[in-house]
């Protein structure tokens, strides 16, 4: 009888910690997603100057111009877009940052 009540309470402890290991984990989960979905969204504009230095033989100057002319979409709303040509013949820097919500 005391083995058993011994084997509960070691199980109810293994049981907790797990529990405080997954809350803990929880955060570190969202930021690795946040950090992928910005690097997907970059990858994205990316690939989309380079389909129009192809198919014009120059990088786009803007975002505006991928959004008006290859059918870009952008949530403005929840990202900045920094878009910086470098010449016609150089590839532009692209950097995506989520927007801080204020609650």
């Amino acid at each position: 009888m005391q083995k058993n009540k011994k084997l509960r309470y070691v199980s109810l402890i293994f049981v907790i910690a797990f529990i405080f290991m997954c809350i803990a984990n929880i955060d570190g989960f969202w930021d690795g997603k946040q950090e992928k979905s910005t690097k997907s969204i970059e990858d994205a504009v990316r690939k989309m100057a380079l389909e129009c230095y192809a198919l014009e033989g120059s990088f786009p100057p803007s975002v505006e111009y991928l959004k008006e002319n290859y059918g870009l979409i952008v949530n403005d709303n929840a990202y900045f877009y920094h878009y910086q040509a470098n010449g016609s013949n150089m590839p532009p820097d692209i950097r995506v940052m989520k927007k801080w919500k204020e609650d």
